[in-house]
């Protein structure tokens, strides 16, 4: 090999070095931001399965006070139709 191939080669590998360290350097970067996207995704879950939560005991709640309004007027409709009966004759 010549001197100029030996200078060609080593400039190419001074290259290929800047190349391989900016790329390190952006990988880095994308790994802090991935990093960063993860936390607030796992944030944003939690909020979530918060909402979710406090949504399923607003509708146990509903549900109860859907039975306990039947309950009254199911009684309530019974004591009229029972107040409709003729009286028990002895």
């Amino acid at each position: 090999m010549s001197n100029e191939e030996i200078e060609a080669a080593q400039e190419q590998i001074k290259e290929l070095k800047a190349q391989l360290i900016e790329l390190q350097k952006e990988s880095k970067e994308i790994e802090r931001s991935l990093s960063q996207d993860q936390k607030v995704l796992a944030q944003e879950k939690d909020q979530l399965m918060s909402g979710i939560q406090a949504r399923m005991q607003l509708i146990d709640i509903l549900k109860r006070d859907i039975i306990r309004m039947a309950y009254v007027e199911s009684v309530r409709i019974a004591e009229t139709e029972y107040n409709k009966l003729p009286p028990l004759s002895k």
